[in-house]
């Protein structure tokens, strides 16, 4: 904004201040500012724009919109190669759990984990087992799944914000398809012959 508004071109009420403003258009848009007032300091205002045929509510900027934004091309292709990568890891195969009770807990240890190494943050973490919910959420000690929630807690700790969320099984059926599909439980051996070994 390089030009002295005259009061013609205002539009001022006690909540906001309505001018005809110069932008340069190869800038990003000004979003917010900081406006002095003579002997009342200062106060930040949001900026809203009217009229603008053609922007991008992405960047800001005024010779094209969001479906031709670089960046938000850019985000968008990271986005989705961190939801390949997190599928990849998540869909990997743990053998010999011993039951679908830990098969959720180290899933979602994995999950707490995987979202540390991607740098995801915030985050939300949600599973249909309540008793592994209220276990982490409530540090209570359930001794089949000790370790494992004290890893998870370990882990959430370097989140800025990090919440565990029960949700009903209904609405988990993808996650609970493969932590089914992890477990794998020991045969028992059974002994139909034996030989006693010479002394």
């Amino acid at each position: 904004m390089h030009r002295r508004i005259s009061s013609a071109e205002k539009d001022i009420t006690p909540q906001a201040i309505r001018m005809r403003v110069h932008v340069n258009g190869r800038l990003p848009l000004i979003k917010t500012t900081i406006v002095e007032f003579s002997g009342a300091g200062e106060v930040s205002a949001t900026l809203q724009y009217e009229k603008l045929e053609c922007h991008c509510l992405k960047c800001g900027r005024l010779d094209h919109e969001i479906r031709d934004c670089l960046e938000a091309k850019h985000e968008k292709k990271a986005q989705l190669a961190a939801q390949q990568e997190i599928t990849r890891e998540f869909s990997e195969r743990v053998e010999f759990v011993a039951s679908p009770f830990v098969a959720e807990g180290l899933a979602l240890r994995e999950a707490v984990i995987t979202s540390r190494r991607l740098n995801l943050d915030p985050v939300r973490f949600e599973s249909d087992s309540s008793l592994l919910i209220k276990s982490i959420a409530l540090n209570a000690l359930v001794a089949e799944i000790h370790s494992i929630t004290a890893d998870i807690l370990n882990f959430a700790a370097g989140f800025s914000s990090a919440s565990f969320v029960w949700i009903p099984r209904e609405e988990n059926r993808d996650a609970d398809a493969l932590a089914k599909c992890s477990l794998n439980i020991v045969e028992p051996l059974v002994v139909v012959d034996a030989v006693n070994a010479p002394n």
